[in-house]
Protein backbone atom coordinates (compact mmCIF):
# COMPACT_ATOMS: atom_id res chain seq x y z
CA UNK A 1 0.00 0.00 0.00
CA UNK A 2 1.51 3.39 -0.50
CA UNK A 3 2.32 5.71 2.53
CA UNK A 4 0.05 8.32 3.82
CA UNK A 5 0.48 11.80 2.86
CA UNK A 6 2.43 13.50 5.53
CA UNK A 7 0.54 16.32 7.40
CA UNK A 8 1.67 19.82 5.91
CA UNK A 9 3.34 21.82 8.58
CA UNK A 10 2.03 24.35 10.60
CA UNK A 11 2.64 28.18 9.48
CA UNK A 12 4.09 30.78 12.56
CA UNK A 13 2.19 33.66 13.14
CA UNK A 14 4.67 36.49 12.98
CA UNK A 15 2.95 39.79 15.25
CA UNK A 16 4.74 43.05 14.45
CA UNK A 17 4.50 46.02 17.30
CA UNK A 18 5.84 49.48 17.62
CA UNK A 19 8.82 49.56 20.20
CA UNK A 20 8.79 53.45 21.89
CA UNK A 21 11.94 54.37 22.93
CA UNK A 22 13.61 57.18 24.73
CA UNK A 23 17.03 58.69 25.67
CA UNK A 24 17.47 59.13 29.63
CA UNK A 25 20.89 60.55 30.79
CA UNK A 26 22.73 61.76 28.27
CA UNK A 27 24.86 64.34 29.45
CA UNK A 28 27.19 67.32 26.55
CA UNK A 29 30.55 67.96 27.11
CA UNK A 30 31.65 70.81 27.97
CA UNK A 31 33.82 73.08 25.58
CA UNK A 32 36.81 72.81 28.46
CA UNK A 33 36.41 69.43 28.23
CA UNK A 34 36.82 68.94 24.69
CA UNK A 35 40.04 70.89 25.05
CA UNK A 36 41.03 68.82 27.49
CA UNK A 37 40.44 65.77 25.46
CA UNK A 38 41.98 67.45 22.14
CA UNK A 39 45.28 68.55 24.56
CA UNK A 40 45.57 65.06 25.78
CA UNK A 41 45.21 63.49 22.09
CA UNK A 42 47.69 66.00 21.07
CA UNK A 43 50.43 64.84 23.71
CA UNK A 44 49.58 61.08 22.63
CA UNK A 45 50.11 61.52 18.79
CA UNK A 46 53.39 63.80 19.69
CA UNK A 47 54.98 61.16 22.29
CA UNK A 48 54.30 58.58 19.41
CA UNK A 49 56.34 60.57 17.09
CA UNK A 50 59.44 61.00 19.12
CA UNK A 51 59.10 57.50 19.99
CA UNK A 52 59.39 56.82 16.32
CA UNK A 53 61.88 59.40 15.62
CA UNK A 54 64.47 58.09 18.27
CA UNK A 55 63.77 54.45 17.45
CA UNK A 56 64.65 55.38 13.19
CA UNK A 57 67.91 57.30 14.83
CA UNK A 58 68.81 54.21 16.74
CA UNK A 59 68.64 52.01 13.66
CA UNK A 60 70.22 54.28 11.14
CA UNK A 61 73.61 54.38 13.53
CA UNK A 62 73.19 50.78 14.14
CA UNK A 63 72.86 49.85 10.16
CA UNK A 64 75.68 52.57 9.93
CA UNK A 65 77.63 50.42 12.15
CA UNK A 66 77.38 47.27 10.63
CA UNK A 67 77.97 48.45 7.03
CA UNK A 68 80.79 50.84 7.54
CA UNK A 69 82.31 47.65 9.03
CA UNK A 70 81.95 45.66 6.05
CA UNK A 71 82.94 48.28 3.19
CA UNK A 72 86.01 49.76 5.42
CA UNK A 73 87.30 46.24 4.85
CA UNK A 74 85.84 46.21 0.81
CA UNK A 75 85.04 47.96 -1.38
CA UNK A 76 85.93 51.07 0.72
CA UNK A 77 89.51 49.68 1.70
CA UNK A 78 91.77 51.96 -0.72
CA UNK A 79 89.75 54.89 0.24
CA UNK A 80 90.46 54.91 3.96
CA UNK A 81 94.35 55.67 5.11
CA UNK A 82 95.55 52.90 7.53
CA UNK A 83 95.24 55.49 10.67
CA UNK A 84 91.81 56.52 10.35
CA UNK A 85 90.64 53.14 9.53
CA UNK A 86 92.06 52.19 12.55
CA UNK A 87 90.06 54.75 14.23
CA UNK A 88 87.26 53.98 12.43
CA UNK A 89 87.45 50.63 13.63
CA UNK A 90 88.08 51.25 17.30
CA UNK A 91 84.93 53.77 17.26
CA UNK A 92 82.33 51.61 15.73
CA UNK A 93 83.60 49.07 18.52
CA UNK A 94 82.58 51.23 20.88
CA UNK A 95 79.25 53.01 19.83
CA UNK A 96 78.04 49.02 19.17
CA UNK A 97 78.79 48.37 22.89
CA UNK A 98 77.07 51.65 23.35
CA UNK A 99 73.76 50.69 22.08
CA UNK A 100 72.69 47.86 23.99
CA UNK A 101 73.98 49.76 27.00
CA UNK A 102 71.39 51.37 29.64
CA UNK A 103 72.53 54.84 28.57
CA UNK A 104 71.46 54.27 24.94
CA UNK A 105 68.41 53.21 26.76
CA UNK A 106 67.78 56.13 27.98
CA UNK A 107 68.80 58.74 25.47
CA UNK A 108 67.26 61.05 23.37
CA UNK A 109 67.14 61.69 19.85
CA UNK A 110 70.13 63.99 19.62
CA UNK A 111 72.83 61.07 21.83
CA UNK A 112 72.27 59.16 18.37
CA UNK A 113 72.74 61.81 15.43
CA UNK A 114 75.96 63.00 17.01
CA UNK A 115 76.86 59.35 17.39
CA UNK A 116 76.21 58.91 14.10
CA UNK A 117 78.22 62.02 12.88
CA UNK A 118 81.27 60.87 14.99
CA UNK A 119 81.16 58.00 12.51
CA UNK A 120 80.49 59.55 9.14
CA UNK A 121 83.47 62.05 9.49
CA UNK A 122 85.72 58.93 8.77
CA UNK A 123 82.70 56.98 6.55
CA UNK A 124 81.89 60.17 4.79
CA UNK A 125 84.78 61.31 2.87
CA UNK A 126 85.94 57.72 2.02
CA UNK A 127 82.52 57.27 0.44
CA UNK A 128 82.70 60.16 -1.58
CA UNK A 129 86.03 59.81 -2.77
CA UNK A 130 84.62 56.17 -3.61
CA UNK A 131 81.91 57.42 -5.48
CA UNK A 132 84.18 59.89 -7.65
CA UNK A 133 86.26 57.38 -8.56
CA UNK A 134 82.98 55.67 -9.83
CA UNK A 135 81.27 58.65 -12.07
CA UNK A 136 84.18 60.03 -12.93
CA UNK A 137 85.34 57.94 -16.07
CA UNK A 138 81.43 58.76 -17.77
CA UNK A 139 82.21 62.49 -16.88
CA UNK A 140 85.71 62.91 -18.52
CA UNK A 141 84.40 60.60 -21.53
CA UNK A 142 81.12 63.15 -22.08
CA UNK A 143 83.33 66.49 -21.20
CA UNK A 144 86.39 64.64 -24.24
CA UNK A 145 83.76 64.14 -26.98
CA UNK A 146 82.03 67.37 -26.65
CA UNK A 147 85.67 68.84 -27.06
CA UNK A 148 86.16 66.35 -30.39
CA UNK A 149 82.84 67.16 -31.31
CA UNK A 150 83.10 70.70 -31.08
CA UNK A 151 86.43 71.20 -32.64
CA UNK A 152 85.92 69.00 -36.03
CA UNK A 153 82.74 71.26 -36.35
CA UNK A 154 84.82 74.25 -36.34
CA UNK A 155 87.23 72.62 -38.81
CA UNK A 156 84.21 71.52 -41.15
CA UNK A 157 84.49 72.15 -44.75
CA UNK A 158 80.96 70.60 -45.35
CA UNK A 159 78.82 72.82 -46.84
CA UNK A 160 76.17 72.77 -43.73
CA UNK A 161 78.40 74.98 -42.06
CA UNK A 162 79.84 77.01 -44.56
CA UNK A 163 77.95 80.11 -43.36
CA UNK A 164 80.14 80.23 -40.70
CA UNK A 165 82.42 82.94 -40.42
CA UNK A 166 86.14 83.03 -39.46
CA UNK A 167 85.59 85.08 -36.27
CA UNK A 168 82.97 82.53 -34.76
CA UNK A 169 85.22 79.41 -36.13
CA UNK A 170 87.83 81.00 -34.23
CA UNK A 171 85.88 81.94 -31.25
CA UNK A 172 84.70 77.74 -31.24
CA UNK A 173 88.05 76.90 -31.22
CA UNK A 174 89.09 79.38 -28.34
CA UNK A 175 86.09 77.97 -26.42
CA UNK A 176 87.21 74.23 -27.22
CA UNK A 177 91.01 74.55 -26.41
CA UNK A 178 90.03 75.98 -22.94
CA UNK A 179 88.02 73.28 -21.92
CA UNK A 180 90.91 70.59 -23.17
CA UNK A 181 94.07 72.41 -21.36
CA UNK A 182 91.18 72.66 -18.45
CA UNK A 183 90.98 69.24 -18.73
CA UNK A 184 94.48 67.71 -19.18
CA UNK A 185 95.75 69.65 -15.84
CA UNK A 186 92.96 68.26 -13.62
CA UNK A 187 93.59 64.64 -14.92
CA UNK A 188 97.37 65.30 -13.75
CA UNK A 189 96.18 66.73 -10.74
CA UNK A 190 94.30 63.83 -9.85
CA UNK A 191 97.01 61.10 -11.35
CA UNK A 192 99.20 62.48 -9.02
CA UNK A 193 97.16 61.91 -6.21
CA UNK A 194 96.69 58.52 -3.89
CA UNK A 195 93.03 57.16 -3.25
CA UNK A 196 93.20 58.07 0.16
CA UNK A 197 93.76 61.97 -0.80
CA UNK A 198 90.81 64.37 -1.81
CA UNK A 199 89.96 64.56 -4.85
CA UNK A 200 91.25 67.19 -7.78
CA UNK A 201 87.85 67.65 -9.75
CA UNK A 202 84.52 66.32 -8.55
CA UNK A 203 82.27 64.64 -11.64
CA UNK A 204 79.55 67.25 -11.32
CA UNK A 205 82.49 69.73 -11.85
CA UNK A 206 83.45 67.84 -14.59
CA UNK A 207 79.75 67.60 -16.11
CA UNK A 208 79.36 71.40 -15.47
CA UNK A 209 82.50 72.08 -18.20
CA UNK A 210 80.92 69.90 -20.57
CA UNK A 211 77.37 72.10 -20.70
CA UNK A 212 79.05 74.91 -20.40
CA UNK A 213 81.25 74.11 -23.58
CA UNK A 214 78.20 72.77 -25.18
CA UNK A 215 76.31 76.11 -24.59
CA UNK A 216 79.15 78.23 -25.62
CA UNK A 217 79.59 76.33 -28.68
CA UNK A 218 76.00 74.80 -29.41
CA UNK A 219 73.94 78.31 -30.66
CA UNK A 220 77.12 79.01 -32.84
CA UNK A 221 77.42 75.55 -35.06
CA UNK A 222 73.82 75.38 -34.99
CA UNK A 223 72.94 78.65 -36.29
CA UNK A 224 70.83 78.40 -39.78
CA UNK A 225 72.10 79.36 -42.98
CA UNK A 226 70.45 82.55 -44.00
CA UNK A 227 67.38 82.87 -46.31
CA UNK A 228 68.74 82.75 -50.30
CA UNK A 229 68.46 86.57 -52.13
CA UNK A 230 65.16 86.49 -53.53
CA UNK A 231 65.71 86.59 -57.58
CA UNK A 232 64.55 90.01 -59.51
CA UNK A 233 61.78 89.83 -61.05
CA UNK A 234 62.45 89.27 -65.32
CA UNK A 235 61.61 92.26 -67.76
CA UNK A 236 58.26 91.39 -69.64
CA UNK A 237 59.03 90.10 -72.93
CA UNK A 238 57.08 91.28 -75.97
CA UNK A 239 55.29 87.99 -77.64
CA UNK A 240 56.77 87.16 -80.63
CA UNK A 241 55.19 87.62 -84.15
CA UNK A 242 52.68 85.57 -85.94
CA UNK A 243 54.86 83.09 -88.40
CA UNK A 244 54.06 84.19 -92.30
CA UNK A 245 52.83 87.83 -91.26
CA UNK A 246 54.63 91.47 -91.26
CA UNK A 247 55.57 92.62 -88.14
CA UNK A 248 52.96 95.10 -86.69
CA UNK A 249 54.29 98.63 -87.56
CA UNK A 250 55.56 100.92 -84.57
CA UNK A 251 53.02 103.05 -83.31
CA UNK A 252 55.03 106.44 -84.10
CA UNK A 253 55.08 105.05 -87.58
CA UNK A 254 51.35 104.78 -87.60
CA UNK A 255 50.87 108.50 -86.20
CA UNK A 256 53.55 110.02 -88.69
CA UNK A 257 52.09 108.38 -91.77
CA UNK A 258 48.30 110.69 -91.85
CA UNK A 259 50.89 113.79 -91.41
CA UNK A 260 52.56 112.93 -94.72
CA UNK A 261 49.50 112.36 -96.45
CA UNK A 262 48.50 115.94 -95.65
CA UNK A 263 51.53 117.79 -96.59
CA UNK A 264 51.31 115.68 -100.29
CA UNK A 265 47.82 117.01 -100.52
CA UNK A 266 48.71 120.74 -99.67
CA UNK A 267 51.43 120.63 -102.33
CA UNK A 268 49.07 119.51 -104.62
Amino acid sequence: AAPADAPAPKKKKIRKHDLSMSATGLSQLTGVQIEKFKQAEFEMATQDRHIRELQEKKNDLEAYIYSMRDRASGDLSEYISEADKAALSQLMDDLENWLYSDEAEHANKSAFVSRLDELRKYGGPAEERYREAEERPAAVEALQAAVSEYSALAASVDAAYEHIGAEDRAKVRGEVQAAADWLAAKQAEQAAKRKTDPVAVTAKELRSKRDALVSACRPIMNRPKPAPPKPEPKPEEKPAPAPDQPPAPDAAAEGAAPAASAMDEGLD
